[in-house]
């Protein structure tokens, strides 16, 4: 019961023993000439390969065994199948083979998820028994020794051990469910990848941001172009106006005064008759504005208009230029201090502009606010 197969140096010392009960012991270190991995036989289909990563089958016929990987990201992965492995347990037979549970092993890979680095950690692909770099959380068989960025497969070394992989790593310390914090000036070079699953982003300053709905605010935007199903016109908090007016008989002008009214806002006309032509808004200040018609009204022409106040954020048009657009027949907006009779002589009364000077000059119109219920 004690016996015992000794190996001694030649003072007596046991190097290596073996026992009544098979256990082997060893004074130094174990140097194996061959592979660099441990591995166990297990039970396996027999479409497998060297290199090819595996993953539990749970149909084996007994009980446990190993299949090729079959889906990318594969939860159930165990090791890869050894090429020639350093150290080797359990025994071999007929439909067993050697995987590799740990150490350097020749796997096979592929980029389906882009170009695999050293360092990179390798989980399952798409491709049957292939591996690929893993670019989200899940289950890995190692980390690549080698890179590979061809088409088609090849065969790399992994540094094999079966874990769960947390995902990339966050940035300056960050987890999920608390700020990133970045030093100031930080350049963040995402290497061409993508920025998903973002809610919001808001400038430091606040004047701009994205939301997830996809909307952009900006102060400002510069682009060489602009495409768009729908313009829409930002109210300000200047109230709406609805009211009216009347371009007397005999002239193609008029003062029409609001409260409402200021250099930004947005007027729009609706003749109760025929202008008889075109007709524009000239000149706009802060409670009034001008409306001119192509020629002189036949008779006093009545006309509905709204004005709606938008916060227009625009520079403001280079000196010398004007906004109105003039009428087709070429003549040209008058001052608004000037309203024009049929004649085409100019009336230079000294009455303030908007006011009633008698029959040669329209009476200005003086409006009250009339704001839609809507607001």
């Amino acid at each position: 019961d004690t016996y015992q197969l000794s190996f001694k140096n030649d003072i007596g010392g046991t190097l290596a023993s073996l026992n009544q009960n098979g256990d082997l012991a060893i004074a130094g270190s174990l140097t194996v000439n061959g592979g660099f991995d441990y591995a166990e036989t297990f039970p396996a289909t027999p479409d497998l390969d060297a290199g090819d990563i595996v993953m539990v089958d749970a149909e084996n016929t007994n009980g446990y065994g190993v299949k090729k990987s079959d889906a990318a990201y594969e939860n159930t992965l165990l090791g890869v199948i050894s090429t020639k492995p350093g150290f080797l347990t359990g025994k071999s037979s007929a439909g067993t083979q050697p995987v590799a549970l740990a150490g350097r092993v020749p796997v096979k890979v592929n980029t389906e998820s882009g170009e695999i680095k050293p360092g990179d950690p390798i989980t399952s692909s798409s491709t049957p028994g292939v591996g690929m770099k893993a670019a989200e959380a899940g289950r890995v068989i190692g980390i690549a020794l080698e890179g590979w960025n061809g088409a088609g497969e090849a065969m790399i070394t992994v540094f094999v051990n079966p874990s769960w992989w947390n995902g990339p790593a966050s940035l300056a310390g960050a987890t999920a469910g608390s700020a990133l914090t970045i030093s100031g000036e930080t350049l963040i070079d995402f290497k061409n990848s993508t920025l998903a699953n973002v809610s919001a982003i808001v400038s430091t300053s606040g004047l701009w941001s994205v939301t997830s709905d996809g909307i952009l605010a900006a102060q400002k935007v510069e682009t060489k172009s602009v495409q768009t199903e729908n313009v829409v016109l930002v109210q300000s908090e200047t109230t709406a106006s609805v009211s009216e007016g009347k371009v007397p008989s005999g002239y193609n002008a008029t003062v029409v005064h609001n409260p409402s009214m200021t250099s930004n806002a947005k007027v729009f006309v609706s003749f109760l008759g025929d202008p008889g032509g075109g007709y524009w808004i000239g000149e706009k200040g802060e409670g009034n504005f001008t409306l001119h018609l192509a020629q002189p009204a036949i008779q006093d022409l009545p006309f509905e208009y709204w004005i709606l106040g938008v916060d227009d954020r625009r520079p403001d048009p280079p000196i010398g230029t004007d906004e109105s657009t003039p009428p087709s027949n070429g003549s040209s907006p008058i001052d608004t201090d000037t309203t024009v009779s049929a004649s085409g002589t100019e009336d230079t009364s000294s009455v303030p502009s908007g006011t009633d000077s008698g029959p040669t000059e329209p009476p200005a119109i003086e409006s009250s606010t009339n704001t839609p219920e809507n607001g």
